[in-house]
């Protein structure tokens, strides 16, 4: 049975590139402003890029958007913001032949009372019918196009937004700075948005800006405006501002600090007895930019006297990062406190880390 399917479904794959099967349609989206109690409409062109003549059929479908922003498309008449009864299409059913093309008329009548937005899809299917010379069996070819329809009623949808959540990264030189703005339809029009991030300094000086795409918002939606900047910053303190334009003269800002600097921690310093003794510790790259990390580890015994010196580095740790260190030497350790003194040098300056260790 697998078999089969899978023999049927290359066969399907090549009658269609022998076909020539592709539909075309312009333009894939209208955005229409009417008042209550009235009308109103365009074309959409319809084109054949095949060389088989085929049968179309147009009619309106609901559509909404799923979790991940994709559109889910339902029966007419069934979601909270639909239009698709209002529509009328002409022709409904039509033949093209191959390489040719025509004009579909619609029209949208708004009813008495209605107010805010809605949407709909005026979807064209068709289907060409073949014959597969390796099944010896007819097979037919089905696919549909859509334009989406944002409908706004004139004089009667209220625009607004408002920003749930603004995030910006952590500014890391090795990785980009990402930039999110969850933005909320506050209003009852759907709204067409876009906007820009700017990078600056506490002096206004620009260091970068990235425009965010085109995006779309039903009454009460809330979807993400994203930006992702590729670039550098030195150490110092910074404001990533993000406005969103989406048709109502002023646009939403959301603004937010970021600093860079340079510099670590140190953790997890130890000093573990044994046949080989073992002295180690964690550095922790706190900062934002790579730093070249040298110094020295030092061991004092439980008189005060120098046990062991060990130089370190220059090692470099990128942003994020941490680096465990260890140090070994052989020769037995009397029992007593023992202080372990860990001193480095990194982009911020100078860093100081202690323990005390008991052997018993």
């Amino acid at each position: 049975m697998k078999k089969t399917t899978a023999i049927l479904a290359l066969a399907m794959l090549m009658q269609a590139a022998s076909f020539g099967f592709s539909i075309n349609i312009d333009p894939p989206s209208v955005w229409v402003q009417s008042p209550a109690n009235s009308a109103a409409g365009g074309t959409i062109f319809v084109e054949n890029r095949g060389d088989e003549p085929i049968t179309v059929k147009a009619y309106a479908e609901d559509w909404t958007f799923a979790a991940d922003r994709s559109k889910e498309f339902k029966r007419a008449g069934t979601t909270k913001f639909s239009c698709s009864g209002w529509i009328s299409i002409y022709p409904k059913e039509f033949t093209l032949a191959g390489g040719s093309s025509r004009q579909v008329q619609y029209s949208i009548t708004v009813p008495d009372g209605a107010s805010g937005g809605y949407n709909s899809v005026i979807f064209f299917e068709s289907s060409v019918q073949g014959t597969s010379s390796s099944l010896g069996s007819k097979v037919i070819l089905a696919g549909r196009i859509g334009t989406i329809v944002y409908l706004n009623v004139k004089g009667a949808s209220h625009r607004e937004v408002s920003a749930t959540e603004y995030i910006v990264s952590k500014p890391d030189e090795d990785r980009p700075l990402n930039i999110k703005l969850m933005v909320k339809n506050e209003g009852s029009a759907i709204l067409s948005a876009e906007g820009t991030s700017v990078i600056m300094d506490k002096d206004g000086k620009i260091y970068g800006r990235v425009g965010i795409p085109k995006f779309y918002l039903l009454p009460g939606d809330i979807a993400p405006a994203k930006a992702v900047w590729f670039g550098m910053l030195g150490q110092g303190t910074y404001k990533v501002l993000t406005s969103i334009d989406y048709g109502a003269g002023l646009p939403t800002v959301a603004e937010k600090e970021i600093v860079v600097r340079a510099g670590g921690q140190l953790s997890s310093i130890k000093l573990t007895p044994g046949r080989t003794n073992k002295v180690s510790f964690v550095y922790v790259n706190k900062g934002n930019v790579t730093t070249s990390v040298s110094g020295r580890v030092e061991v004092y015994g439980p008189k005060g006297s120098a046990v062991k010196t060990f130089k370190i580095g220059p090692v470099k740790i990128q942003p994020s990062l941490s680096r465990a260190f260890g140090y070994n030497w052989t020769g037995k350790l009397a029992k007593g406190t023992y202080a372990v003194k860990v001193m480095l040098e990194d982009a911020s300056g100078s860093l100081l880390g202690t323990g005390n260790i008991l052997i018993r």
